[in-house]
């Protein structure tokens, strides 16, 4: 039987004192894999710190004997969780510098594999449930991946028969809409519909409408706003069409949520894959500050986050500017 050359990474830690983070990424990898073949190549970064500063060379015989235990321990996590074409464990063993040396290290192999379509990784805390335990690998892995989707997974994720059902929040930048249409085969495999979510971001409190009674005009403001995000929510439910996929846009205009409680209350009694940009547009954070960081910690949803090759707003305005040439 001819081997599926999709690949999917799963980044594992088969010796966690917390299990059920791992099974809970297999619980997601067997839903994910029922819509066709891949290759499930588990991996564990391994490095030893002398006083927590200074890493080390490990011998072959203790990497053997670590593959061996991992392997035992990864065997007995996964136990009645089917995984079609699930690899040996893969321990990669060298002395990093630090996690992001780790994370550079797998960007350079998913860049010699192109059919690498996905990583898998869990999050985890330290301070409950819904926080992401800062300085781990799954953190530097959001900060610092590679241009291929991350699902990340809560160990407490709400469970799901299928995966047939998306919501896709969107500030409806180019950098969303490039994560969107980059998406869609996916959907389309997955046989889903998706819910297209927009926050309408006010830019004054109500209350300094009242008293400087601008209230007419900002609410005039909005209404053609809204109209503007209906129409461009439209023409993306049409880009979806084109899949053969079902969508629809809902604007949330309610003034006292913030975007990240938006997408929370939304998606609070669905069961659904959320999926959204890494990047993002004017209003709302990029990946590197609140809103993707937020939902990853606050949702029992699965989280799939896409990278895009285009810049947001934020990390332009960073760029240095060249400097002016002497008249």
């Amino acid at each position: 039987m001819k081997k599926s050359n999709r690949i999917i990474f799963w980044l594992v830690d088969p010796f966690s004192k917390t299990p059920e983070l791992q099974r809970s990424a297999a619980l997601a990898l067997h839903l994910y894999t029922a819509y066709g073949d891949c290759q499930i190549f588990p991996i564990y970064f391994f490095s030893a710190y002398l006083t927590g500063e200074y890493p080390l060379s490990l011998p072959l015989g203790l990497i053997s004997e670590i593959k061996k235990t991992g392997q035992d321990k990864l065997n007995k996590i996964t136990q009645n969780i089917p995984i079609h074409d699930l690899r040996p464990l893969h321990i990669v063993a060298r002395p990093y510098i630090s996690m992001r040396d780790s994370v550079d290290y797998l960007h350079r192999i998913t860049r010699k594999l192109s059919s690498v379509e996905l990583i898998v990784t869990s999050t985890h805390s330290r301070k409950g449930l819904k926080r992401l335990f800062m300085g781990s690998f799954a953190e530097t892995l959001m900060l610092h991946a590679p241009e291929i989707p991350i699902l990340f997974i809560n160990p407490y994720w709400r469970r799901m028969s299928d995966l047939k059902k998306v919501v896709y929040p969107t500030d409806f930048s180019p950098q969303s809409k490039e994560a969107f249409l980059s998406f869609l085969p996916i959907a389309q495999r997955l046989k889903s519909t998706i819910t297209i979510i927009h926050k309408l971001v006010f830019a004054w409190p109500p209350a300094l409408m009242v008293s400087l009674d601008v209230g007419p005009f900002y609410e005039k403001a909005i209404e053609s706003e809204l109209e503007s995000k209906k129409r461009e929510g439209k023409i993306w439910t049409e880009e979806a069409n084109k899949y053969g996929i079902k969508a629809h846009c809902f604007i949330d205009h309610h003034e006292e949520d913030s975007v990240i409680d938006s997408i929370i209350k939304y998606t609070k009694t669905r069961r659904a894959l959320i999926a959204l940009a890494a990047q993002s547009g004017p209003f709302t954070t990029t990946l590197f500050g609140s809103t993707t960081r937020s939902l990853i910690r606050q949702s029992i949803n699965l989280i799939w986050v896409i990278h895009t090759k285009q810049k947001s707003n934020q990390e332009l305005k960073h760029e240095k500017k060249p400097e002016a040439s002497a008249a």
